[in-house]
């Protein structure tokens, strides 16, 4: 876990793994701190884990998201994570400024060998908020699908200022084209929230 400018690991890192089931995450399954400050979080799940990580610290809330269970010793890749002052920065990029009762949702494809793809379409059920894709680490208006980046092995899109409730987000190979799949998840007020959709 680190902060997505500095590459350090924020401070006071405690991070809850929840089933899907527990919207509210009142009864993890496990829970980890960081208490030698290294960022890295470990977590003995049962089998076939399915549902998200809450995650709290020096930055803003920040879900992330398991779209399909957890079956085996698995590595993650470093998850970003962002302060109110990066966020804020972030949507004037944008041309828009972010609205702390409202959420940021952060989207990747990723494919059987989790790598993340370039040429994914998001779109989301309800109200999109402002939509944008990361472009050279910067948000475009103007993509219109991710953008493969060798550098730091990413390819995100994304929907600043989503009402709060569930949504479903659903990811297409092309500009309108053929429909891979779809995902349901939960957007809370001033929260970062992390899905990557497997395929």
């Amino acid at each position: 876990i680190v902060d997505f400018l500095t590459r350090k690991p924020p401070k006071n890192i405690v991070v809850n793994a929840c089933r899907s089931s527990d919207v509210a995450c009142a009864e993890p399954v496990a829970t980890f701190t960081d208490e030698d400050g290294t960022g890295h979080a470990q977590f003995e799940l049962p089998s076939g884990f399915f549902g998200f990580f809450e995650l709290k610290s020096a930055s803003l809330p920040t879900l992330l998201y398991v779209t399909k269970p957890i079956v085996k010793n698995t590595l993650n890749r470093d998850l970003h994570v962002l302060t109110a002052e990066t966020i804020e920065l972030t949507a004037q990029f944008t041309g828009y400024e972010f609205d702390k009762s409202k959420g940021l949702a952060l989207l990747e494809a990723l494919d059987c060998s989790d790598t993340p793809q370039g040429g994914i379409q998001f779109s989301l059920s309800g109200d999109p908020g402002v939509q944008f894709y990361l472009v050279d680490q910067v948000p475009s208006r103007e993509a219109k699908v991710t953008q493969y980046d060798q550098v730091n092995n990413t390819a995100n899109g994304g929907f600043l200022n989503v009402p709060p409730g569930f949504v479903t987000f659903t990811a297409r190979l092309g500009e309108g084209g053929l429909e891979l799949g779809s995902f349901n998840a939960q957007i809370r007020r001033n929260t970062i929230t992390f899905i990557d959709m497997h395929f």
